[in-house]
């Protein structure tokens, strides 16, 4: 979606939910802890950095579904400035899911290249690219 390899996303989502276990709220649709107000509002819950649980709450996104919060995340790589390098591999016709992760490598989250790792992980013992 929005030229996001598939396995990108699916190893996103395995990650930032636990394979689905962890949804801020439990009935957010909010698979990535998107944080901020979403199309159907927001719910509070414990703020997790770098595998650390902070003892502040914040306001995670609320969807009305899964595929909306899919294509939310498409478009979030698509229109923000910080994917840029990542986006111009897809405009080019690339869509290798590690090429597009090395790209976001330091980028996409504040723990650095752990997350990218961890991504890349995925998607090798998944084989999902």
């Amino acid at each position: 979606l929005y030229g996001v390899p598939a396995a990108v996303t699916m190893a996103q989502i395995a990650y930032e939910s636990g394979w689905g276990k962890h949804v801020p709220g439990g009935d957010s649709f909010n698979i990535f802890g998107h944080k901020g107000v979403g199309p159907a509002g927001s719910v509070k819950h414990a703020s997790w950095e770098a595998n650390r649980s902070y003892k502040q709450t914040s306001s995670f996104k609320k969807y009305h579904n899964f595929h909306e919060a899919v294509m939310a995340h498409g478009a979030n790589y698509k229109h923000s400035g910080y994917y840029t390098k990542a986006m111009a591999g897809v405009a080019r016709g690339e869509s290798d899911a590690r090429t597009f992760l090395t790209r976001i490598e330091g980028i996409y989250h504040r723990d650095g290249n752990s997350y990218t790792r961890a991504a890349m992980s995925i998607v090798n013992k998944h084989n999902l690219a």
